[in-house]
């Protein structure tokens, strides 16, 4: 009992010296003797990931419930209405920022998959090969496409560039369809099925948890039309990197880049980059980069504005080049 008396009255005497010290300290003082004053610290809320998201959702334009699209096999790019030197150069930029991503390219006899037309009257041209390409407009796969009242903008937008991407979800590893395409039966016909690949496509996909979806959207074909007056509005190479952009990957006809973008090119043409912007790159690498696996096409999506993100810094700090 001794002890705890002596040890009250220390922690007593401890707080009356401390008294007249704290009671004498000026409160509107903001330095003391020997600190250092620091700078003031800004907290961005918009970080380099929140970025990311925005500028993704600015350009990407998946069908909707879908994953964006990635080219899973081999790009044949044809150019048509620029004389052959033109249309040249528009093919190899194209193949190039392909081969870039990784993306394998056919041979110079190949049948076209990617279609860049340039033409005098755009919705005259997007109204005719509506009506003759029928099977590049829609693959008779639900899903494939942006639907019937997107196709109608496509035909009547007005604007200088205009494109029409098809896709169906297919399997990974061999890369066939997992729905049932145009003309196509529902099941392989044999004697005795006796193991999944008797069923054909539609039987080898197994999948153990809701969340992982083991499937990826594969681009089937890309129409682009091109209004002659976009050559008066840009020179051929920033225009061929324009078609690059919108030829590789499901862009928003609308959209509104969030940061830097050759997608500019024709809001303001003295702003525009004069080839892909960083931005651009990485949002491509990114997209081809990223195993989209999720059910959720949002989680997807946030998986590859993690890895453009992560693209961006690395950028920021030297450690790639731009």
């Amino acid at each position: 009992m001794y002890r705890w008396s002596v040890a009250w009255l220390l922690s007593v005497l401890v707080v009356l010296s401390w008294g007249p010290a704290m009671a004498q300290a000026d409160p509107q003082a903001t330095e003391l003797p020997g600190a250092t004053q620091l700078q003031d610290v800004e907290v961005r809320a918009n970080s380099l990931q929140a970025r990311a998201e925005s500028f993704i959702a600015s350009v990407g334009s998946p069908i909707a419930g879908r994953k964006l699209a990635v080219w899973s096999g081999t790009i044949c790019v044809g150019a048509a209405g620029l004389r052959p030197d033109a249309s040249r150069l528009v093919v190899d930029r194209i193949l190039d920022w392909g081969h870039s991503l990784g993306i394998r390219t056919g041979s110079p006899d190949c049948r076209p998959n990617i279609l860049i037309v340039f033409a005098d009257d755009g919705d005259a041209m997007a109204k005719q090969l509506v009506r003759a390409r029928r099977l590049d407009f829609n693959a008779g796969v639900s899903g494939s496409q942006r639907g019937n009242r997107a196709l109608r903008d496509f035909e009547n937008s007005g604007r200088p560039v205009r494109w029409w991407p098809v896709s169906i979800p297919v399997d990974p590893d061999s890369g066939l369809p997992i729905v049932r395409t145009r003309g196509q039966a529902p099941f392989t016909s044999v004697p005795n099925i006796t193991r999944p690949s008797d069923l054909g496509a539609f039987g080898q996909i197994t999948m153990a948890s809701r969340l992982y979806d083991d499937t990826l959207d594969a681009m089937q074909s890309m129409v682009i039309v091109v209004d002659r007056s976009a050559l008066e509005r840009a020179d051929l190479a920033q225009l061929a990197d324009y078609l690059s952009m919108v030829a590789l990957a499901q862009i928003e006809p609308d959209t509104r880049p969030t940061a830097p973008s050759i997608l500019t090119l024709f809001d303001d043409e003295d702003l525009a980059p004069a080839s892909l912007s960083v931005w651009d790159r990485a949002f491509l690498q990114a997209l081809y980069g990223t195993h989209q696996r999720n059910v959720s096409a949002q989680a997807d999506s946030d998986l590859i504005a993690r890895s453009l993100a992560r693209e961006l810094a690395k950028i920021d700090a030297g450690e790639v080049s731009p």
